[in-house]
């Protein structure tokens, strides 16, 4: 008689690899543009959006600090140049390889040119964003944002009427729109809640 005895298979602990940090930059001349259309495409972790100095040659510097189990997170620029008119795209690199363990941060701080026009997209996942437009001749806004944290300032010296829109899944959005900047605010909330002055912004 052949008899069968139950056997417990337990895992063998694997020790965990350490963290990876890397850290990548990247730049592109102004060159000879009249305006720019940028488009930023962010997952999770915190964003840090402002102005080059007045006068730079370069139409964007930003850099990107990755750390975690994967060799993702850093930046992918793409250009085109179009009779004067560029077009920008930044976004994250895919991940090589990853592992599931661990916890994982993201940080990028972008500086655009105050020196042109600028139609400026943001898209960002769960993440914690300052966008500081206040020098930046941004003529269209569009943000499209989840479950985050936004702090947002309009510039205040585009030139010409800044056409802002913003969508927010659960989302913490605070906007200030700078002293002597008219503005006309329409809003349609979901899960966000909405706080506004109305001393200086009557409904």
């Amino acid at each position: 008689i052949s008899r069968v005895r139950s056997m417990m298979l337990m895992p063998v602990a694997e020790a965990m690899p350490n963290a990876l940090t890397t850290n990548t930059s990247i730049s592109e001349p102004r060159g000879d543009l009249n305006r720019v259309e940028v488009e930023i495409d962010f997952g999770a972790g915190n964003l840090v959006l402002d102005n080059l100095s007045a006068g730079s040659v370069n139409l964007v510097e930003a850099d990107a600090r990755h750390t975690g189990w994967g060799r993702d997170g850093g930046i992918v620029k793409e250009m085109e140049r179009r009779s004067g008119v560029g077009i920008l795209k930044l976004s994250q690199e895919s991940a090589q390889w990853f592992w599931s363990g661990g916890d994982r941060s993201d940080r990028w701080n972008v500086h655009l040119s105050p020196d042109i026009p600028v139609e400026l997209t943001l898209k960002t996942g769960a993440s914690d964003s300052e966008i500081d437009l206040t020098r930046l001749k941004v003529t269209k806004l569009d943000i499209q944002t989840g479950a985050s944290q936004l702090a947002l300032t309009l510039p205040e010296a585009a030139g010409r009427t800044t056409i802002a829109m913003i969508k927010a899944g659960a989302a913490d959005v605070k906007i200030t729109v700078p002293q002597n900047v008219a503005a006309r605010i329409t809003t349609q909330s979901g899960l966000s809640s909405t706080n506004i002055d109305e001393q200086r912004f009557p409904r």
